[in-house]
C-alpha cells in the first residue's frame, strides 16, 4: 500500500471559497488551492518564495487577480501562502515519504487522505492540511525528510517547475483539503503560541465600540486605498488594508466590529465591486488573521 498516493472522493464537509467564473486561460492547476480558500502568490521561475513585499498578506484566491498576474508574470512560478487555518507537510525524498507512511500505518482506523502534489523524476510530495483556529502550529523540521510549513510561508505548487526542471502536478486535484486527525495534531501542534509584543506599560485599550484616534486615522487611509483598488488588485489590497487595520484591534486601539463594517463598506464603494461573498470571506479572513497578530505602535492616540 502507497498511503501517499491514495485518495477518497471528496465530501461536502470541507470548505470552499466564494469566487467568480473562472478567467479564461488560466491554467486549471491554478484553481485548485483557491477554490478551497488558500491564497497564492507569483514568485520567480524555479523558486519557492517571493521577492515581493508584503508578499504573505498581497496573496489572493481572487481568480481575476490571479489572471491579471498569470498575464504580467506568464513564465513565473506559484507558491501557495500559508496561514490558518492550512499548513503543509513537505515530504522531501525516500525518507519524508517512508515517515509519512509508517504515521498512516500506525494509524489506519484513522487514516488522513488529503490534497497533495508530486513531481516528475523526484520522491516526495507536499500535503495540504487544515488545522483548528485555536491550535498554535510553528514552520519545523518533524524529521529527517518532513518540514512543517505554516503561517507566512510558502510552498511551490502546480503548475510550476522545480529549479531542476521537474513539474509539479496535483495526484488529484478534486481531492479536498482534510482536517487534521487527531495523532497529527499532535505531532505537529506546539504547546502554546509563542510570547506576542507586550504593549507599553501605560498603555489602554479602547472600550467596545470606539476607536483611537490613530486607529480611525490609519482606516480612514486604508479605505481610501480599497475604495480606489484597481481591477486585478481588489482581493489583494482588501486583504492586505483589513488585516493592517485588524493588528489594531488586536492590539486593543479599534473594536474590531469597526474594522470589519469599514471594510466591508469600502469594497462595496469600489468602481466593480467584488462578489459580496468574495468580500464577506476576504475581510473576515484579515480579520481573524490581524486579530492574532497584534500591532502596537511607537505613538498612538
Amino acid at each position: 500500500m502507497n498511503a501517499v498516493g491514495s485518495m477518497q472522493e471528496p465530501t461536502a464537509t470541507n470548505e470552499v471559497s466564494p469566487l467568480a467564473a473562472t478567467p479564461r486561460g488560466l491554467h486549471p492547476d491554478l484553481l485548485v488551492l483557491p477554490r478551497q480558500g488558500v491564497p497564492i502568490f507569483h514568485a520567480p521561475a524555479g523558486e519557492n518564495h517571493s521577492r515581493t513585499k508584503n508578499w504573505p498578506v498581497l496573496a489572493s484566491v481572487d481568480l481575476h487577480t490571479i489572471a491579471a498576474w498569470a498575464r504580467e508574470y506568464p513564465n513565473c512560478a506559484w507558491i501557495a501562502v500559508l496561514g490558518p487555518p492550512f499548513v503543509c507537510i513537505d515530504l522531501d525524498g525516500p525518507a519524508g515519504v517512508r515517515w509519512w507512511e509508517r504515521q498512516q500505518l500506525a494509524n489506519k482506523r484513522d487514516m488522513l487522505e488529503t490534497l497533495r502534489d508530486g513531481r516528475d523524476g523526484r520522491v516526495g510530495a507536499h500535503l495540504f492540511i487544515r488545522v483548528p483556529d485555536d491550535k498554535y502550529v510553528p514552520s519545523r523540521r518533524l524529521a529527517e525528510g518532513v518540514e512543517v510549513k505554516s503561517a507566512r510561508t510558502s510552498a511551490g505548487i502546480p503548475p510550476s517547475r522545480r529549479s531542476d526542471g521537474d513539474q509539479r502536478h496535483w495526484a488529484d486535484p478534486t481531492t479536498p483539503i482534510a482536517h487534521a486527525t487527531e495523532w497529527l495534531l499532535e505531532q505537529i501542534v506546539a504547546p502554546k503560541r509563542p510570547p506576542r509584543l507586550e504593549p507599553p506599560r501605560d498603555f489602554q485599550p479602547v472600550a467596545a465600540g470606539e476607536c483611537s484616534r490613530y486607529a480611525g486615522a490609519a482606516i480612514a487611509r486604508h479605505s481610501r486605498r480599497v475604495a480606489a483598488a484597481p481591477e486585478g488588485a481588489r482581493q489583494s489590497i482588501l486583504n492586505g488594508s483589513t488585516f493592517a487595520c485588524a493588528q489594531l484591534a488586536g492590539a486593543g486601539l479599534v473594536d474590531p466590529d469597526i474594522v470589519e463594517r469599514e471594510f466591508v463598506a469600502a469594497a462595496h464603494r469600489m468602481a466593480d465591486p467584488l462578489p459580496a461573498s468574495v468580500i464577506t470571506y476576504t475581510v473576515a479572513r484579515a480579520l481573524r488573521q490581524g486579530l492574532g497578530n497584534p500591532y502596537y505602535p511607537t505613538e498612538r492616540a
